[in-house]
């Protein structure tokens, strides 16, 4: 009997495999049928055995530019001695995209994208849209993701009704997704139209997104629909989440105060302070409702240790003159009074608490006066 032997064919592509130049060609194939994040990984793996080649690192930076990741493209056009350090990418980005044709960055409109989406994570959303009006004016404009995010950047310069045209702009084009519905609904709660949003919430909820962030503004619109048993359901559900988030644990109090649930408010406040021992307004709450509960001694020190943490707030400090009061302390209470309108002489709320002040002391020809200044009927 003959015994055949077959070269297992496998072995001999294994080696092909190791040299770059089917890494590389490999990625050229996938990178023209569409399939960037394959091609990517290709062209890393022809990097690992070939060094020094600044041409595959300039490829490797545009396919990361387009992929917005913006650290691993620095890294990059860094190695292909693009005369750029990895601290300075951001500055380099912005005067080689006025310039660049496609020779060095690629695609110019992938480029904007990606840099409007950095400034937009880094909290500085004017940058970012001007770089999303740039790709507006490039004829990229009308792309959902586009659409959203200059939405996002509106939000948060306070420009909410020019923000809710974007999102609506973004679901006519296809954006249907949950992102853009709950981008919607905070437009939406943003303007007061409470019923609407939450109908954007609960479709985003649909599509599938839960998080704290639209489990807490969902509870905050039914809050203001009048639904605070449903809003509580919400931010227990986000506390359940993030156990220490002052947002959510201080409007879960405002709940239970809302209803008059008034030891389950100072739980939530008790647990809130215990994770943010320092947030002035978080003190000035709790001692809002320590008020209400009748605890007045306690309340007092919550007002100071909110004072203590933010001395020039004059909320704070009308808030302890009127808890002074509750103390009979009036003699203190009226040179905290005092004291606020000579920094402040319009301030009509204090002007109210000294007139609440006055006309229980008897003196009502003052007590008028005091009412008239805080109705801005007289100067």
């Amino acid at each position: 009997m003959y015994w055949i032997f077959v070269k297992n064919p496998l072995s001999g592509f294994k080696r092909l495999a190791d040299r770059s130049r089917f890494w590389y060609f490999a990625h050229r194939l996938l990178k023209s049928a569409g399939a960037e994040s394959k091609a990517l990984s290709f062209l890393e793996r022809s990097l690992q055995s070939q060094t020094g080649h600044p041409e595959l690192h300039l490829e490797a930076g545009r396919l990361y530019l387009r992929r917005g990741q913006l650290d691993r493209a620095a890294w990059h056009y860094h190695l292909a001695n693009c005369a750029v350090e990895p601290d300075n990418f951001i500055a380099w980005l912005e005067e080689s995209c006025a310039g660049d044709q496609g020779g060095i960055l690629g695609d110019r409109s992938a480029v904007l994208m990606a840099l409007g989406n950095w400034y937009l994570n880094a909290g500085e959303p004017e940058k970012a849209l001007t770089c999303y009006d740039r790709l507006t004016l490039a004829g990229r404009g009308a792309g959902v993701s586009v659409l959203n995010n200059k939405g996002v950047a509106l939000l948060a310069l306070g420009r909410p009704r020019e923000a809710l045209s974007h999102f609506e702009e973004a679901r006519n084009a296809g954006g249907a997704g949950p992102e853009v519905s709950f981008n919607t609904g905070l437009a939406l709660s943003k303007l007061g139209r409470f019923a609407e949003a939450l109908k954007h919430y609960d479709r985003a909820q649909r599509a599938g997104l839960d998080s704290v962030d639209i489990l807490n503004n969902k509870g905050y619109v039914l809050y203001h629909l009048g639904r605070p048993r449903e809003a509580i359901l919400c931010y227990k559900l986000a506390h359940r989440l993030v156990p220490d988030d002052l947002t959510v644990l201080n409007n879960l109090a405002a709940c239970y105060e809302r209803l008059n649930r008034l030891e389950e408010a100072i739980a939530a406040y008790e647990t809130a302070l215990r994770f943010h021992a320092r947030d002035a307004t978080l003190y000035n709450n709790f001692a809002l409702c320590l008020e209400r509960a009748g605890r007045y001694e306690d309340a007092l020190a919550h007002y100071e240790r909110a004072i203590e943490l933010d001395p020039q707030n004059r909320i704070f400090r009308a808030n302890r003159g009127a808890c002074l009061v509750h103390l009979n302390r009036a003699p203190e209470a009226m040179a905290v009074y005092d004291r606020l309108l000579a920094e402040e002489p319009a301030n009509q709320f204090v002007w109210g608490l000294r007139g609440d002040l006055l006309a229980a002391l008897g003196r009502d020809r003052e007590a008028t006066e005091a009412y008239n200044r805080a109705l801005g009927l007289t100067g």
